[in-house]
């Protein structure tokens, strides 16, 4: 049913920052969403 679709779809795929990190220079300013999820408007 989904076709050559299902196959990216059971990968394990990981996606990092460092790229936009070492191309842009770019640096989160955030909290992470473990860390908000503790301590933020969400904690449970």
């Amino acid at each position: 049913a989904l076709g050559p679709l299902a196959d990216a779809l059971v990968l394990d795929q990981a996606v990092s920052g460092e790229r936009a990190r070492r191309t842009l220079g770019w640096e989160p300013r955030e909290s992470g969403v473990i860390e908000e999820l503790e301590k933020g408007s969400y904690r449970i």
